[in-house]
């Protein structure tokens, strides 16, 4: 329910309400979400994404937490990216959230179609286009001499 909150409020451009959402759950899960995903590493068993049925949709279901951490950093980076626009510090923040998506790889997201997809690659692939922006100079490094 707040991570549908969530994105709503990222669809509505309402950024602040969004980021609050968000860090709801993060709190109260990021511990369970940080154990899930070091269970998963060790057994070393990818887990699937698309449109999945049966016992793949039941594993990746079974994550609860660790999806539902894993989506709302995804969430606050792209709200921070997009405040980014009115605010440049925000910078930081949104690199900080996709950092803390992208390290939860067996994390699932799940969309109004049905299908599951991976926070951890849509966030790797925001802080590479971050990586490409040609100024890089942001709140968290010094302006070069």
């Amino acid at each position: 329910m707040l991570t549908a909150a969530a994105w709503n409020a990222l669809v509505a451009a309402d950024y602040g309400v969004a980021i609050d959402r968000a860090e709801e759950c993060i709190g109260e899960f990021k511990a369970a979400a940080g154990a899930l995903q070091a269970d998963l590493e060790r057994a070393g068993k990818p887990l699937p994404s698309g449109g999945v049925t049966g016992a793949a949709r039941d594993a990746i279901l079974a994550n609860g937490p660790l999806n539902s951490v894993a989506t709302r950093y995804f969430i606050i980076g792209e709200a921070n990216r997009l405040f980014v626009r009115t605010d440049p510090a925000k910078f930081v923040a949104a690199r900080s959230a996709y950092e803390e998506a992208a390290r939860l790889g067996f994390g699932r997201g799940y969309n109004t179609n049905g299908v599951f997809w991976i926070p951890a690659e849509k966030a790797t692939l925001r802080l590479q286009a971050f990586a490409t922006v040609t100024n890089t100079v942001t709140p968290a490094s010094p302006p070069p001499r």
